[in-house]
């Protein structure tokens, strides 16, 4: 079956030190999605600051509702 997801690795960090010392302290969620494209596994990594992680997970949400609920 092709672009069947087949694994979803995640995690949460924080930035503890930087050349830019902006950047430290700061929250990083790293996503990694492989799916089998009918020829082989391929990988997909995503990573978001904390702002974007929260827009991701309010459209799983949407996402969710409208499977369980067809709204």
């Amino acid at each position: 079956m092709e672009n069947q997801v087949v694994d979803i690795d995640w995690r949460f960090g924080v930035t503890g030190a930087s050349s830019d010392k902006s950047q430290e302290g700061k929250i990083f969620f790293q996503l990694k999605i492989t799916y089998n494209t009918g020829e082989g596994l391929k990988d997909l990594p995503v990573e978001m600051d904390l702002n974007q992680f929260y827009m991701f997970l309010h459209e799983l949400e949407k996402v969710k509702n409208v499977l369980e609920y067809g709204n």
